[in-house]
């Protein structure tokens, strides 16, 4: 028996995944940020933290793991208390996050503005 994961709005999930890889590898920062939103929104986030991890150490030789770990940290201590963070501990905003596309509106395109 196969699974075969897709985003919210049917991306392949390995596809993106290896899509936000090769972004950051290839230092398109827009790019990479438009697949970590696909897969965060699309319930992944926990996911998208330990994939940047792994692509920091071994295709950013480990310069900018700490400042993703750092970032991890920080995210977390902050969003520790949130109503979110008891029922999907991988979805902590408190709202609608404005760097998340509109769900009655779906992309195929990266955004023009990209706010990281």
């Amino acid at each position: 028996m196969s699974y075969h994961l897709h985003t919210k709005r049917g991306y392949s999930f390995p596809a993106v995944s290896s899509a936000m890889q090769k972004a950051v590898r290839r230092g398109d920062a827009k790019l990479a940020g438009y697949w970590a939103l696909e897969l965060w929104a699309s319930g992944f986030g926990q996911y998208v933290w330990r994939r940047l991890l792994t692509v920091s150490a071994e295709d950013c030789w480990g310069i900018l793991t700490a400042e993703v770990k750092a970032l991890h940290d920080s995210y977390t201590e902050i969003n520790a208390n949130t109503r979110e963070d008891a029922e999907r501990p991988h979805l902590h905003f408190q709202g609608r996050d404005p760097a998340l596309p509109r769900q009655e509106e779906p992309r195929r395109r990266p955004p023009a503005k990209l706010r990281l």
